[in-house]
């Protein structure tokens, strides 16, 4: 009976591993430093900082996560599709400001965007979407509008940058790559095909496979007719945008907790004096704050907080890398990648990604008059 229940259990991947250890580490890790570091200022600093960072970002996190259900349950993704124009460098201007409509955390915009591409959107429209779509929008507009004490200038930097490095990337990486060694199943393109249940099959399996398959899948047909009046609800439509969303919540709340007690042990631990001298240069500022936005893998609607607990040591230009390529490009994204794309486009997607930030993010800190935050 054991061994049944053990078979049936899903063995978790090293990232599963890791999203369900370190969020509790940190956690327990604080519990600890509030009980027996009482008598510590900085231990007492680090605690401030880090709750008062979770507390700031996880209302934005979670509203971003619902509005990510929603917009999966009750709109239908063809009506993104219908919004691309053919033209390919309209489809790209559009795209990159497709966000502001469908507001998507760059942790579900992934498979919107594998579903694009099959729906025969243009390969830089989709780049521009993906890269776009989880900056360019609403909410986190809103949440940087909170972080900075509602700084409209760096509302419409962060914005403003990441709107033309999406479509600057787009265009760039539809030029790079060749249109045969886009995609991770291009090998396969034309191998298999859609039947009326909606499934995939391959057709060069054996007669008595696609038996099973066409079998299975006239099954799940029937299946779906019986519970088609129940499913579509609206209280069951609610309920699944519900799980939907919160599924997304916490997949990704693991990284705020690691991305809050990094930036509070920085803050607190960490020499400030070496800080601001390392610091002092904007150009390795820039690389310094890219690289841990890369690192800390945070969600597009709390990493505002984050990047502007930082303001007091780092400068406008290094707040700006750290605030405009996390939701562009980040680990867990850059993994997520091999999903959709070829090797060559992931590492061509983020090799331009990093570059055109840091270039634009130089480029603003000559020519605009940023001032402190």
């Amino acid at each position: 009976m054991m061994k049944i229940v053990a078979e049936t259990i899903p063995s978790r991947t090293i990232w599963q591993q890791l999203e369900y250890i370190l969020p509790r580490f940190f956690l327990l890790l604080l519990v600890f430093v509030s009980l027996f570091g009482a008598r510590s200022a900085e231990l007492k600093t680090f605690s401030l900082i880090f709750i008062s960072i979770l507390f700031e970002a996880l209302p934005f996190m979670l509203l971003g996560s619902l509005a990510g259900g929603f917009i999966e349950e009750f709109i239908p993704r063809e009506k993104l599709t219908a919004m691309m124009p053919s033209g390919s460098f309209k489809a790209v201007l559009i795209a990159a400001g497709v966000g502001f409509v469908f507001p998507v955390c760059e942790c579900a915009i992934v498979p919107v965007v594998r579903r694009l591409l099959r729906k025969g959107v243009p390969f830089s429209a989709a780049i521009a979407y993906l890269l776009a779509g989880p900056i360019v929008n609403p909410l986190v507009g809103l949440s940087t509008a909170v972080a900075y004490f509602f700084n409209w200038k760096m509302v419409a930097l962060r914005l403003g940058l990441g709107y033309i490095a999406a479509v600057t990337i787009g265009l760039i990486v539809n030029r790079l790559v060749a249109k045969n060694e886009r995609l991770a199943d291009e090998n396969n393109a034309g191998q298999t095909t859609c039947c009326s249940c909606g499934h995939e099959h391959d057709h060069t399996a054996s007669d008595k496979s696609q038996n099973v398959q066409e079998n299975a899948c006239q099954h799940h047909v029937r299946h779906e007719n019986f519970e088609h009046e129940h499913s579509n609800h609206f209280t069951a439509r609610i309920h699944r945008a519900m799980l939907h969303g919160a599924g997304d919540f916490l997949e990704v709340a693991c990284f705020l907790v690691a991305g809050a007690f990094f930036a509070a042990a920085a803050q607190t631990f960490v020499d400030r004096q070496l800080i601001m001298e390392l610091m002092a240069e904007n150009w390795l500022a820039v690389m310094i704050m890219m690289f841990l936005a890369v690192a800390l893998n945070l969600c597009s609607e709390a990493d505002a907080f984050v990047g502007a607990s930082f303001r007091h040591i780092v400068g406008v230009p290094g707040q700006l890398g750290f605030l405009v390529l996390g939701p562009m490009f980040d680990i867990k994204l850059f993994f997520m990648y091999f999903s959709i794309f070829s090797r060559k486009t992931a590492i061509t997607l983020a090799i331009t990604t990093i570059s055109v930030v840091y270039l634009l993010v130089m480029l603003s800190s000559f020519f605009i008059d940023i001032g402190p935050v």
